[in-house]
């Protein structure tokens, strides 16, 4: 028998005081699931209470209430969530902060999720041919400072964007996966080098790292998704089809 599609949702750069007029537009799709890639709010402050406020405004707004009510929501963050605008390792309340977004997710306070330095984790559907692995990176808890010079980040050659024992469970979450696709979010890009934004090219060695462990664990069909500059609000929905050869 077929299954049935599994459609998921996803997005970023959401101002918690700006119109929101995508949500009732993405609930009429009936996504199986919502993914948060980052900026979920604006928060950009070292005051938790003004954190948890923002956080609380986005969460309440009717539209999201509708969407979350029938969907389940997973999510990373980026650095306007973190706590500071392009911000790494260097946030004195990233701690503080990571159990905010942990509570605007829903995530149940015995959840291991509670416990782990850093906002990454890893979660599977479905069975089988037709079983997905969506993997949620944290760009920003254990990232190394940015090298900045007249308003362009230059390459930061032996800085670390995961922090080794996210690298480490990175390469067990591909190394062990059975999935037939591979979903891997980051809040900040993979893919470009170009462009004067932060970008996972401002770190070349771990930019080499990620790629390198891709060919070495030969996931199935990958795909990742991160972050636009300079904060477009982007929303992708995709649907997997059974056929042939699963997913």
């Amino acid at each position: 028998m077929a299954q049935k599609n599994f459609r998921i949702a996803m997005g970023s750069c959401s101002h918690q005081d700006k119109a929101q007029p995508l949500w009732s537009v993405i609930a009429q799709k009936n996504p199986d699931l919502w993914i948060w890639l980052g900026d979920n709010v604006y928060g950009d402050t070292e005051d938790m209470t003004v954190l948890g406020q923002k956080y609380e405004k986005q969460k309440s707004h009717p539209d999201y209430q509708a969407l979350i009510q029938k969907t389940p929501v997973i999510g990373t963050w980026d650095d306007h969530d973190f706590g500071v605008n392009d911000g790494g390792k260097e946030y004195p309340k990233k701690k503080e902060s990571q159990q905010l977004m942990l509570d605007f997710l829903g995530v149940a306070a015995e959840s291991p999720l509670r416990q782990r330095e850093g906002a990454y984790s890893a979660q599977v559907y479905g069975q089988g041919k037709q079983q997905v692995k969506i993997i949620l990176l944290d760009a920003r808890y254990f990232r190394d400072p940015l090298v900045r010079e007249n308003r362009v980040y230059l390459p930061n050659e032996n800085g670390t964007v995961l922090g080794e024992t996210q690298w480490q469970w990175l390469e067990k979450e591909l190394q062990n996966s059975q999935a037939s696709l591979h979903i891997i979010g980051s809040g900040i890009q993979f893919i470009p080098e170009e462009h004067p934004y932060e970008k996972w090219a401002n770190f070349p060695q771990e930019r080499k790292r990620f790629f390198d462990l891709l060919a070495k664990t030969k996931v199935k069909k990958c795909f990742t998704h991160q972050w636009r500059p300079p904060h477009v609000r982007a929303f992708g929905i995709c649907a997997r089809r059974p056929g042939p050869e699963g997913v």
